[in-house]
């Protein structure tokens, strides 16, 4: 008899998708965390806004080295994100030479408050993996940064 009772309306639509198990979908309205890619600069670049993202394309880095990775994510959920790509590292090359790239793995995690806080990347440097960074997000006066 469970399927002779025919309801309509918003109630057994949230219902019907309750039971389909897609009430937490992200097409339903629940949000994934983002991470910190870099700051974007207006007005003539003397303002700075920290820019948060789901699956950014770049993440800018201001650790010591600097430098930028271009990724691709497999992997984005409310808990974990990882993907791979390239590093740019942010290192002075004499004129005429070409800027060295590194491919590299990048898992994020640890979210708060809805951003990732956690991110571990690792670089390939002919063919081998490098030590693993451990970076931590952090918030200074309103400014982002990832730090080892």
């Amino acid at each position: 008899m469970l399927f002779a009772m025919r309801r309509s309306g918003p109630i057994a639509a949230l219902i019907g998708a309750a039971a389909l198990g897609l009430a937490a979908s992200p097409a339903l309205g629940a949000t994934l965390p983002k991470l910190y890619a870099k700051l974007q600069g207006h007005d003539h670049n003397t303002v700075f806004t920290p820019v948060f993202a789901v699956r950014p394309a770049t993440v800018e880095l201001q650790t010591p080295y600097g430098g930028t990775l271009t990724l691709k994510w497999t992997t984005w959920t409310d808990a974990v994100a990882v993907g791979h790509g390239t590093a740019l590292p942010g290192v002075a090359v004499s004129p005429g030479q070409k800027q060295p790239t590194y491919p590299v793995d990048v898992r994020a995690s640890r979210v708060r408050d809805g951003r990732f806080t956690r991110l571990e990347v690792t670089m390939y440097v002919s063919g081998q993996a490098a030590k693993p960074d451990h970076l931590h997000l952090t918030e200074t006066d309103g400014e982002f940064n990832w730090v080892a």
